[in-house]
């Protein structure tokens, strides 16, 4: 990706003007911008990102600043986010909490980090801090930013910003832009976008289909095999009309090597399946009747709770006529 997260929103020269703690707020503030987070509130003086306050006791910074929903940033006195950055000494904190519920802890985040783990990375410059502080930043929207931007518009009543909250025909343009794998990959997503795909499958696959169809079976191996005849005549009519858009194109999209290896050795070297070797079903039925198997051998059951094979007397012995048929001697 050309553009990284941070140098989206942020500008090299304003990062060089801020120290530690200023920079570690400006990464918390393109993680709020990158998670759909829109600045509400006071604004901070020109060529800074969040409100500077100084503590009570010396060396002591807060910066903070408030963040909404896009839907919720013209109203007056609306929900928001509040983010704060407090640093006293070596110890920092990383504080954000919904402007509705700041007496429950549940719904606050806090973090605490030591100044000097997190100063190797950004005492870089902009560009240097890549590709860490993207990661930094996209780790922080996917997780706490996102979970407050979920929260608030659930409260609100709002449906979340970004691809969702468009129309059915953006998201359609959109999804044309994208490779049949890209597109299959998105479809995975939810079962929105499942839906939207499944009725737009016209729209959508048709034009890769017949992308792709033209290169279909071409080559000089096809012809030699005669493999090109041979799948045109296999695919009638009735039967790609019963097929959607997405199955034909699956169908007809270039296979790989190692399938064309593999249909070429059983071109060549076709393999027959023989039947499994077993008895017919009356004589098997007859000989689980009888207990008895039809070499002649004699077997006796044991109980069921006993888990050992069926005993055949006399396997492993020496098989004298006296003993095989002791009966006639009796």
């Amino acid at each position: 990706m050309a553009t990284t997260i941070l140098q989206k929103f942020l500008q090299a020269d304003q990062w060089m003007a801020e120290g530690i703690i200023g920079r570690l707020a400006m990464v918390m503030h393109a993680a709020f911008l990158f998670a759909g987070f829109q600045p509400y509130g006071a604004q901070p003086p020109r060529g800074h990102h969040l409100l500077k306050r100084a503590g009570e006791e010396a060396g002591s910074l807060c910066l903070s600043r408030r963040y909404t929903a896009p839907q919720l940033a013209r109203r007056e006195g609306a929900d928001a986010v509040v983010l704060m950055v407090c640093a006293r000494g070596r110890d920092v904190a990383l504080l954000m909490f919904p402007t509705a519920g700041r007496g429950d802890s549940r719904s606050a985040y806090l973090e605490r980090l030591d100044a000097g783990t997190v100063a190797p990375l950004l005492s870089r410059a902009l560009g240097d801090t890549e590709p860490w502080g993207s990661r930094i930043c996209c780790a922080l929207a996917n997780g706490a930013c996102w979970r407050f931007l979920a929260e608030l518009c659930g409260r609100n009543g709002v449906p979340l910003p970004g691809f969702m909250s468009l129309p059915d025909d953006i998201k359609v343009e959109v999804l044309k832009r994208l490779t049949g794998k890209d597109l299959a990959r998105v479809e995975l997503t939810c079962r929105q976008i499942r839906r939207l795909v499944a009725e737009r499958d016209g729209e959508l696959w048709k034009p890769l289909y017949e992308g792709v169809r033209p290169r279909k079976r071409k080559g000089i191996l096809w012809i030699l095999l005669g493999w090109d005849s041979e799948c045109s005549d296999s695919e009638p009519e009735e039967v790609e009309v019963l097929l959607s858009w997405k199955e034909k194109f699956v169908e007809a999209r270039p296979r790989s090597l190692t399938a064309m290896w593999r249909r070429m050795f059983l071109h060549f070297f076709p393999v027959s399946a023989s039947p499994p070797i077993c008895p017919p079903p009356e004589e098997e039925a007859a000989v689980s009747a009888r207990g008895e198997s039809t070499g002649g051998g004699h077997r006796r059951k044991v109980p069921r709770n006993d888990h050992k094979k069926w005993h055949r007397p006399g396997i492993g012995a020496i098989h004298s006529p006296s003993s095989r048929y002791r009966w006639k001697h009796r």
